[in-house]
């Protein structure tokens, strides 16, 4: 797959890196840009190829506070790690665009492209998840699975293309003072 014309990307600047991004409206959060790029290379270094799969996920009634995502988030990869038996490295933001509107949440997962092919074999993980934690839809967007390998550049700039639009700061501004906008594991 290419990478995307000129004028639907901007530089931006990572580690003396320029990277292409998408033009968001509103601009971009560096510090989530930062540390989901950070994220994505940190799982790089335990794997020589990795499947990124993006996910969204709704909340049918929010309390205000991410209880419920982090609820999810634990019980999904326990049982993604269990499956997979490797780290399974995940990030998400959260998004609201009114505030008498309900919160959802755009994610990604990064899994060891050895063992998980594609976004399929997520969905009996992410229904589960979905039933225990009440309350939650997932949605997955078109394109939603992208491969990267170790030394194609190619496929880690369109991963971190696709993936720069959970940092667009539109949408998070109705977050409360106190509550995060964003979430992940630490992958070291």
């Amino acid at each position: 797959m290419p990478l995307p014309r000129p004028d639907n990307n901007q530089p931006y600047v990572y580690q003396d890196q320029i990277l292409p991004i998408q033009k968001l409206a509103g601009g971009v959060n560096k510090q989530i840009m930062n540390n989901l790029i950070s994220q994505i290379k940190n799982m790089q270094s335990l794997y020589s190829r990795l499947l990124l799969v993006r996910v969204d996920i709704n909340l049918y009634q929010s309390s205000g506070k991410n209880t419920l995502i982090s609820k999810f988030m634990r019980q999904l990869v326990r049982s993604l790690e269990s499956h997979y038996k490797s780290i399974v490295g995940y990030f998400w933001v959260r998004e609201q665009t009114a505030p008498e509107n309900n919160i959802h949440y755009h994610c990604f997962f990064i899994l060891d492209g050895r063992k998980a092919k594609n976004s399929f074999g997520l969905k009996p993980h992410i229904e589960r998840a979905c039933y225990l934690s009440a309350d939650i839809s997932y949605y997955f967007p078109d394109n939603c699975n992208y491969v990267i390998n170790q030394n194609d550049t190619n496929s880690l700039l369109l991963a971190i293309y696709r993936t720069s639009y959970l940092a667009k700061n539109s949408t998070k501004e109705f977050t409360p003072s106190g509550i995060k906008r964003y979430g992940y594991n630490r992958i070291n």
